[in-house]
This record gives C-alpha cells, structure tokens and sequence, in this order.
C-alpha cells in the first residue's frame, strides 16, 4: 500500500508541475530593436567584437567592446 501511495504522490506532484510550466512554454519570442554586425567570423582572431552590453532608463543602448585597426561608427 505504501508503494502505490509513494509513486501516486510523485504522479501527482510531477502533473501539477507539467500544468503549471504550460505557460511559461507558450511566451513570445521578443524581436530585436537593431542588430549591427561587427567585422566578420574571421575577424574574432584580430579582438573586433561586443563584450558588454546596457540600457539606461531612456532606452538609450550602449555597447563596450574592442577592436583592432580601423573602425568606422555611424553612417558617415
């Protein structure tokens, strides 16, 4: 009797947290506000990449990284 018991209590335990993790699988993929790329896949040997990424309470995005070489930031 106390095996039946032991194993429908883990059944039991083990649906409620199936149901429970039901919504959380159902949520939206967020989309990008930008995205940039930064030199090339070859281009991660010479140091070009992002290392830290923060958004102030404006929504103002700043990106730290480093680089090698010449660099050109912006449209011009």
């Amino acid at each position: 009797m106390w095996f039946f018991f032991k194993t429908s209590k883990q059944l039991g335990i083990g649906l409620l947290l199936w149901l429970l993790s039901g919504p959380a699988a159902w949520g939206q993929v967020p989309g990008f506000e930008w995205a940039v790329a930064c030199g090339s896949a070859a281009s991660a040997d010479y140091g070009v990449g992002a290392s830290q990424l923060a958004v102030d309470a404006q929504g103002n995005t700043y990106v730290l990284g480093s680089f090698a070489g010449t660099i050109t930031l912006g449209g011009t």
